[in-house]
């Protein structure tokens, strides 16, 4: 028998969407973008596993980087863009409006006669998508992140920079290709995008590496430069510590922005919220004041999840709410109240209550006063007293 009400369209999409990532071990997309110039190439391509992956439609080296490596960390799916300098442009828009969660690039050459692009030119762009000031949650912002194998240090949360000093890897089942660390990093952003979000790249095993080669004789000088390591632990080759390439704090960014896993989390709420926003709520409601607590209650429905899940630490709200402070800051702008105008004066001796329920036009002020994703375990620290 049907019930008369129900939750209104908008916070079930996402419960949905909540329960989808927390209780199906979630895989992300993994976008690759190759330089191929094979008649036979697709300008784009999207593989569920490898073995719809075929021999004769990439040149050889490209078929072996998607065989053998796209599928290593178990992603969701790969979109492969095939581009030549000519249409590199538009290659990046559309992998702009497709948003996969881990992007890389393993050859950055097309053809010795027609260049190709360059690690800066990716970092370049990269930066130029992405949000500076960090997670602005239910901006235009993208949440794609860039992996790369960088000489310099690209210094930011959205990009993973595989050490290019780590020169050869050997994969099972094809002797002798020993491929770079650029070349591996389709590798790194395929374990990225296939982990749940329950664990880490931190520690995972790598047992289809045969042979590996690094110059790398600092670790710990490597992982605090933002490096991510492959290292060996006497049985397997394992990702050393899973952080991105942001080594220095601000302000506004800790630690927190130096953790893969983080940042995951971090891009899923922004990811999420925005196009749920934009596909359930931007136009189709008034912005007065219980619309507004409807809009907070279906986010908040979400963010639960998380909590539940142990994604999101119970200890704190990890709950939006309106901006009172914004609200304040609107009203003096605007000087106007009820039909007559304000002082800033009168504004600051609004309460609370008047302050949450005044006339925002068409922007909703929100934000989240206590928001705390959780890390795992990395590190051990005990003491033993006899």
């Amino acid at each position: 028998m049907s019930t008369l009400n129900n939750c209104p369209s908008f916070q079930l999409k996402y419960i949905e969407k909540a329960a989808a990532l927390i209780n199906q071990a979630p895989r992300g997309v993994l976008g690759i973008l190759l330089f191929d110039e094979t008649p036979t190439a697709p300008n784009e391509a999207v593989y569920y596993s490898s073995i719809e992956i075929k021999e004769n439609i990439w040149n050889e080296k490209n078929y072996q980087i998607l065989k053998f490596l796209a599928f290593k960390g178990n992603p969701f799916k790969v979109n492969v863009y095939k581009a030549t300098p000519e249409t590199l442009n538009d290659v990046l828009k559309s992998i702009e409006e497709d948003e996969p969660d881990y992007l890389c690039c393993p050859i950055l050459q097309a053809s010795k006669s027609k260049g190709g692009t360059s690690v800066d030119d990716l970092i370049s762009w990269i930066n130029s998508i992405r949000n500076s000031q960090g997670i602005q949650l239910g901006k235009d912002t993208s949440t794609i992140k860039l992996v790369v194998s960088a000489t310099s240090a690209p210094n930011k949360e959205w990009i993973i920079d595989y050490d290019a000093r780590q020169i050869k890897h050997e994969i099972h089942g094809l002797d002798g290709v020993y491929f770079t660390a650029q070349e591996y990093t389709v590798c790194i952003a395929s374990m990225c995008a296939g982990v749940p979000l329950n664990s880490s790249i931190t520690s995972m095993a790598q047992p289809w590496i045969k042979y590996f080669k690094t110059e790398v004789t600092d670790l710990n000088t490597a992982i605090g430069q933002g490096k991510l390591l492959t290292t060996y632990d006497g049985k397997n080759y394992i990702i050393l510590r899973g952080i991105t390439s942001f080594t220095t704090p601000t302000d506004s960014k800790n630690r927190s922005f130096s953790k893969i896993r983080k940042m995951e989390i971090m891009d899923i709420h922004q990811k999420n919220i925005r196009n749920i926003f934009k596909e359930s709520y931007r136009g189709k409601y008034q912005n007065l004041y219980p619309d507004k607590l409807l809009l907070l209650g279906a986010i908040n429905g979400y963010l639960a999840e998380f909590v539940k899940a142990g994604q999101l630490d119970p200890a704190y709200e990890n709950k939006m709410v309106i901006d009172i402070k914004a609200h304040r800051n609107y009203l003096i702008s605007k000087g106007v109240y009820k039909k007559g105008p304000i002082t800033e004066e009168e504004v600051n001796k609004l309460s609370d209550y008047e302050l949450l329920r005044i006339n925002t036009d068409d922007i909703v002020f929100a934000y989240i006063p206590e928001y705390k994703p959780t890390d795992v375990m990395e590190d051990f620290v005990g003491e033993a007293y006899l």
